[in-house]
């Protein structure tokens, strides 16, 4: 196991796992780097981008150690001075750089979506079980105490039996954001947004899809001559239950989704969004309304504590790879679907995604 001892007072029995953070795009400088203080047994070490004025920058904000461009990746990986990754970098380059670490026997975190393709999210699951690394993807509203009380709601029967997912993502964009890349390389709003209702959809409906169907919509902004600028799509689960979605980089800010059950509504709004109070209520047939509201908090430092306790003691992390795989084979079929327009089937019964072994995987994180 590769980690070392924090040398800090307060946690100098601590064992943490050394992070190197790959990009230094808005996720990582915003959200991720300044969430390791708050994760006692993450430990950031190392930080890898191409911009040389990010990478100084934040290298003497948070006094990395270890700063280095793309073509040091390999070399810092295989140093023996990391025991982790957390990849921010784009879609299309997420597969090679998670391989490169796997092979060097370090753990791999990476941001939605893992890859750009079925093929690539297979190769990457490949190369951690063959050099015995744990895979994890970063789904933060897992996360989110919000989340996680109203799938309590749900599971307790509060709903009564849950028939329909209702969500909308939207996060108007400069034309400069690198998420409006070519579709081909996993850019566009059904891609880069979908994947966060199609996570959310298996969550709460505890099934995989057996059809979908898409279709994308984009004005004459310049911004989306290569993607995507709104998607909507529709999920057909076991049980005829159904999941809907809508998502678009060029509407005004939304994040909200609606659970329907038989008995009554939860509805989640704002959802998705780091930084901001979270709230839902539910309401019943009588009238009964329910709302509650979640003071803002970091939800990454639990998913770095998290990762870090699941290598830490070699415990399956949620959502982990295979998860991943799973919410990724859906925006591709979803992406079929909007290119040929027709609805696409899924083999039923696949078995990716697999509970996790152990303990409760988000036991004592808050």
């Amino acid at each position: 196991m590769n980690a070392r001892h924090a040398s800090d007072e307060t946690h100098a029995s601590t064992p943490t796992v050394r992070y190197a953070v790959v990009g230094a795009g808005q996720i990582a400088r915003t959200a991720i780097l300044p969430a390791f203080p708050h994760a006692h047994n993450a430990e950031l070490v190392a930080l890898v981008s191409d911009d040389p004025a990010f990478r100084d920058d934040l290298r003497e904000r948070y006094r990395i150690e270890h700063a280095v461009d793309g073509d040091g990746y390999e070399e810092l990986v295989s140093s023996g001075l990391v025991d982790a990754v957390y990849i921010t970098a784009p879609t299309h380059t997420r597969c090679e750089l998670a391989v490169a670490a796997a092979r060097s026997g370090v753990h791999v975190l990476c941001e939605q979506p893992m890859a750009r393709s079925v093929a690539e999210a297979e190769q990457m699951l490949m190369a951690a079980e063959a050099n015995d690394v744990r895979l994890m993807v970063a789904h933060r509203p897992d996360f989110e105490r919000a989340n996680l009380e109203a799938l309590d709601e749900l599971d307790a029967g509060v709903l009564g039996e849950l028939r329909a997912f209702e969500a909308t993502l939207s996060e108007p964009v400069g034309p400069s954001d690198p998420r409006l890349r070519p579709i081909e390389r996993g850019g566009g709003a059904l891609f880069e947004l979908g994947i966060y209702c199609v996570h959310t959809a298996r969550e709460v409906l505890h099934a995989e899809p057996i059809e979908v169907m898409a279709m994308r919509a984009s004005s004459e902004d310049p911004r989306f001559r290569a993607c995507d600028q709104t998607s909507a799509a529709i999920l057909r689960f076991p049980g005829d239950r159904l999941a809907t979605f809508t998502v678009s980089f060029g509407t005004t800010r939304l994040s909200c989704y609606r659970l329907i059950g038989t008995d009554a509504l939860l509805e989640m709004r704002p959802a998705f969004e780091h930084g901001r109070n979270l709230a839902y209520a539910i309401v019943h047939d009588d009238g009964a309304r329910l709302e509650k509201t979640f003071e803002q908090r970091d939800a990454v430092a639990p998913e770095l504590i998290h990762f870090s306790r699941c290598i830490l003691e070699g415990h399956q992390p949620h959502p982990d790879g295979a998860q991943g795989l799973a919410d990724l084979r859906i925006c591709c079929a979803l992406q079929q679907s909007a290119d040929e327009g027709r609805p696409v089937s899924l083999v039923p019964g696949r078995q990716e995604a697999q509970a996790p072994a152990g303990p409760t995987p988000l036991s004592g994180l808050f």
